[in-house]
C-alpha cells in the first residue's frame, strides 16, 4: 500500500511542476513581437518623412524659374541701340552730283537730342525749345529743329505749319517725301514765292518725334544734305 501511495505523490508533484511552468510562459511577455512592431513603426515614420522631403522637394522644382536671359537681352538691345557712334557716313545730293561725307555725332545743348552733322554745317540753340542747324558759308541756308512735345494735337501742329508756309507763299504745297526710313510715317509742306524756298516737315518714327523747317533761296542745293542729317535725328 504504501509504494503505491509514493507512486501517487510522485505524479501529482510532476503534474504540478508541469502546471507552473506553463503559466510562467503564458505570463512572460513576447519581447520579439514588441521589438518587431517598433522596428516596424520607425521604419514607417521614417519612410513618410522622406517621402514628405521628397514631395516638397518636387513641388519646390515644379516652382516655375523667371527666366532672365530674356530680360538681360531686352536690356542689351536697347543700349544697343541708345549707343551711338562718334561718327557715320552720309550721302546726299548737292549740285546734281551725289557726294558722301563723314558727319560727326553732335548733341544739342537745348534739348535733349543728337544726329549727325557734315563738316559744312553748325548746330546751335535758337530759343527755347528750337535749334539752328546751318550753312557755314552762308547762314542764310538753314535747318530749323523743333521736338515735338507728347500730348501736341496733330491737326493743330499742322495747321500751325501751313500757316507759317503760307507766310512765304499762299501756294502751298504737299511734297513727296524722302526715301530714309525716318519719314515714313512723316508729312511734308513747301512754299515757293520765287526768291525763298521754305519746307517744312512733320515726323514721327522709333527715334524721335520732331518738327523740321528748312530756310534757303530758290534754286538752292541743300535741301538734300539738310534731310539726310534730319534723318539721324535720335531724342535721348
Amino acid at each position: 500500500m504504501k509504494p503505491l501511495k509514493l507512486l501517487f505523490m510522485s505524479v501529482l508533484f510532476a503534474l504540478l511542476l508541469a502546471g507552473c511552468g506553463t503559466a510562467d510562459q503564458a505570463e512572460e511577455p513576447d519581447n520579439s513581437a514588441a521589438d518587431t512592431n517598433t522596428e516596424t513603426e520607425e521604419h514607417q515614420d521614417h519612410t513618410d518623412s522622406t517621402q514628405g522631403d521628397d514631395a516638397s522637394d518636387d513641388s519646390e522644382a515644379d516652382e516655375p524659374v523667371e527666366d532672365s536671359s530674356e530680360n538681360d537681352s531686352d536690356q542689351a538691345n536697347e543700349n544697343d541701340q541708345s549707343i551711338r557712334v562718334m561718327e557715320q557716313n552720309l550721302q546726299y545730293e548737292q549740285n546734281g552730283e551725289m557726294k558722301e561725307e563723314t558727319a560727326f555725332l553732335t548733341k544739342s545743348d537745348n534739348m535733349a537730342y543728337s544726329l549727325y552733322v557734315l563738316p559744312e554745317y553748325e548746330l546751335t540753340g535758337e530759343e527755347p525749345n528750337k535749334d539752328v542747324l546751318y550753312f557755314k558759308e552762308d547762314d542764310l541756308h538753314f535747318m530749323r529743329i523743333e521736338l515735338i512735345p507728347e500730348g501736341q494735337e496733330e491737326a493743330m501742329l499742322e495747321e500751325n505749319t501751313i500757316a507759317q508756309l503760307e507766310a512765304v507763299s499762299e501756294d502751298v504745297q504737299s511734297v513727296e517725301l524722302p526715301q530714309e526710313d525716318a519719314f515714313q510715317n512723316a508729312k511734308g509742306f513747301a512754299a515757293d514765292n520765287g526768291e525763298d524756298a521754305v519746307s517744312a516737315y512733320i515726323v514721327h518714327n522709333d527715334q524721335a518725334d520732331f518738327k523740321i523747317s528748312i530756310y534757303s533761296k530758290t534754286g538752292a542745293q541743300h535741301q538734300d544734305a539738310f534731310l539726310k542729317m534730319a534723318a539721324t535725328i535720335m531724342e535721348d
